[in-house]
């Protein structure tokens, strides 16, 4: 999460000052939050880039907007695994050509237009659907008009409210690095968009047609090596489409054309694909010399619409913005795999928290649920997701737990429509400020648990609420 308050402060104290001291400093000039057009040019003109920049509707977006907006972060828990670059490495050492576009591939298009994901924070999704459609059109040489368009909503809405998945996914409240997205899509495969088109509702229910839409599956998604320009090159090349991410800059917001440039190019997380990002993309290709010079760049594909960048592109140096830091593919698409099970049909449950910003230590929350009409009894659940002490059950007893056991033990049944039931009412006690979210749902009472003992989520739904703690 980008801290905006010192950020911005920091950067109007430096647009404040003559441009002439900017650029009589020798060392290259990091973009910071808040830069005005006018310093971010003056830095760009002292660090010998040769980018443009400019007004678009992310660059204007208020600050606190951005907050949700960048949506990638790291995991509550850490499920880091070792690296395993997969069968790329079978191409290393093979040449490679000094240019590769999946958008112009022997005069063939491999990848259709760019999409937009508006003011929902789905570009993981973005980036997951982008490098799983280069990858099965090229397996299956679909091109041009004939290029797969998978469902962004349904990985968000349908695959993020599985249980295995929605503490790493979720609708519009982002992903961590973990990349479980490209898990979801080889466990269970990714329907077509009109199964269920795209969005930027931050409160949608997956509905049952996209649960029983025929779905492409994967065999495997694999990481490419930090910093491997070449690996990174052969995963394209071979596989098609992948999938990546960047620490987005002010700079890197008003792009408008060029070879884009900065001083984010150290892969320092632990392990290195935790290196810190915000912004999930996908890179098509790469061009070792392009006309401005000054070294290789990707071909970058980003979510934000065709009127930002070049028609929705970037050409960023290799490992500019930590953008070579956590690159996937993924591998080995099957034609269609089975549908999963179509989950019963439970009214969704939402919940309301009147207010977003609350404050440690002196601050309640009343927390209320509401509901359609529910046809059989049903359970609705509620918990807390917190980034420091993972998630609390609350139930009836107005109590909260570590387990979700208990609000099986304590149900609240409702065989009617609620428009406004008290759930509780919390006084905070974190000492940790911080991004949180609120969840409230349903689940069949006549089969709240699956065959595991697990709360079967697939029998009933839920809706989130973001909030933060100061």
């Amino acid at each position: 999460m980008r801290v905006y308050t010192i950020v911005i402060c920091a950067a109007l104290l430096l647009a404040t000052a003559p441009l002439s001291a900017v650029e009589k400093s020798e060392r290259p000039l990091a973009f910071t939050d808040g830069d005005t057009l006018e310093l971010l040019q003056a830095k760009i003109q002292h660090n010998g880039y040769s980018f443009r920049v400019g007004h678009n509707w992310v660059y204007d977006m208020p600050a606190e907007m951005k907050v949700q907006f960048y949506s990638r972060h790291p995991g509550r828990f850490s499920a880091a695994v070792p690296e395993d670059n997969g069968p790329v490495v079978k191409h290393l050492g093979n040449p490679l050509a000094s240019q590769f576009d999946w958008r112009n591939r022997d005069g063939k298009s491999y990848i259709g237009p760019v999409r937009n994901q508006g003011m929902c924070g789905s570009c993981y999704a973005f980036g997951a659907c982008a490098a799983a459609e280069g990858t099965y059109n090229w397996s299956k040489a679909l091109f041009n008009e004939s290029c797969a368009d998978f469902s962004e909503s349904f990985l968000a809405w349908c695959l993020g409210s599985l249980p295995e998945y929605g503490s790493h996914f979720f609708g519009c409240e982002g992903a961590d690095f973990d990349y479980q997205e490209l898990q979801a899509l080889v466990d269970n495969g990714i329907c077509g968009e009109p199964s269920f088109p795209y969005s930027d509702s931050s409160a949608q229910m997956c509905p049952s047609g996209a649960w029983g839409a025929q779905r492409v599956r994967f065999g495997s998604w694999y990481r490419v090596g930090c910093s491997d320009i070449d690996a990174i090159k052969a995963a394209i090349m071979n596989y098609g489409v992948v999938d990546a991410a960047v620490a987005v800059s002010s700079a890197f917001e008003g792009y408008a054309g060029g070879v884009y440039d900065d001083t984010n190019t150290s892969c320092d997380g632990v392990p290195c694909y935790y290196a810190l990002t915000d912004h999930a993309i996908a890179l098509v290709g790469w061009d070792d010399n392009p006309p401005e010079g000054g070294g290789g760049c990707w071909i970058l594909r980003n979510s934000w619409g065709t009127s930002w960048g070049e028609g929705g592109y970037m050409r960023i140096r290799y490992t500019a913005a930590r953008v070579a830091c956590e690159v996937a593919y993924l591998s080995d698409p099957y034609t269609y795999g089975p549908p999963a099970p179509i989950p019963t049909p439970v009214p969704p449950v939402t919940v309301n928290i009147g207010r977003r910003n609350y404050f440690a230590f002196s601050d309640s929350m009343n927390i209320y649920a509401s509901a359609g009409v529910i046809q059989s009894p049903c359970y609705v659940f509620f918990r807390i997701v917190t980034p420091y002490y993972g998630t609390l059950y609350l139930t009836s007893d107005n109590k909260l737990y570590s387990s979700p056991q208990p609000y099986i033990k304590y149900p609240i049944t409702i065989p009617m429509q609620i428009s406004s039931y008290h759930l509780a009412s919390l006084r905070w006690g974190f000492e940790f400020p911080g991004i949180y979210w609120i969840e409230a749902g349903a689940v069949n009472a006549a089969a709240p648990l699956d065959e595991q003992g697990n709360v079967n989520y697939l029998n009933g739904t839920y809706a989130r609420e973001i909030f933060s703690l100061q």
